[in-house]
């Protein structure tokens, strides 16, 4: 009678843990992965989670492949991360401010219906390197993103 909890072994040797530093200034294409809402004591957090559709060098000299990760976190209390929320939104639909000089669409409000279009959108991302200045914290951070119609 087995009385182990496992049966199998898998080799854990070669994983690596560390999440890889993409190199601060690259431009990667990317797409929307999820978009959702939290809520921390009573603030309205939105989360967006974007993949690299292609490879993106590492500070390690690897490759972060297609499907990498990043997450944004839009605290929607703080003016300037609506901000930086519409520029996103902008770099995926192509949209652009009300009445804006280059005749790009009104940017949307950003509702259910919106998020979900915007699940599978692709844009061109400025990735950069974030240091905490509180904690020591380092990882990556989308500096600004491209809407491929705009090249």
């Amino acid at each position: 009678m087995e009385t182990s909890p496992l049966n199998i072994t898998i080799n854990l040797k070669e994983v690596t843990t560390a999440l890889p530093l993409i190199v601060d200034g690259t431009t990667a294409r990317v797409r929307v992965k999820n978009i959702s809402q939290q809520d921390r004591d009573g603030v309205v957090l939105v989360k967006w989670e974007i993949v690299l559709t292609e490879p993106a060098p590492t500070v390690e000299g690897n490759h972060a492949n297609p499907g990498f990760p990043l997450f944004i976190n839009f605290d929607t209390s703080q003016e300037w991360m609506l901000q930086k929320m519409a520029k996103f939104i902008d770099g995926f639909l192509g949209t652009g401010d009300r009445g804006n000089k280059r005749g790009k669409p009104e940017r949307p409000d950003l509702d259910a219906h919106v998020a979900a279009d915007l699940i599978g959108k692709e844009s061109l991302a400025k990735i950069v390197i974030q240091k905490s200045k509180k904690t020591d914290y380092v990882g990556n951070d989308i500096g600004s993103l491209t809407f491929p119609g705009d090249l």
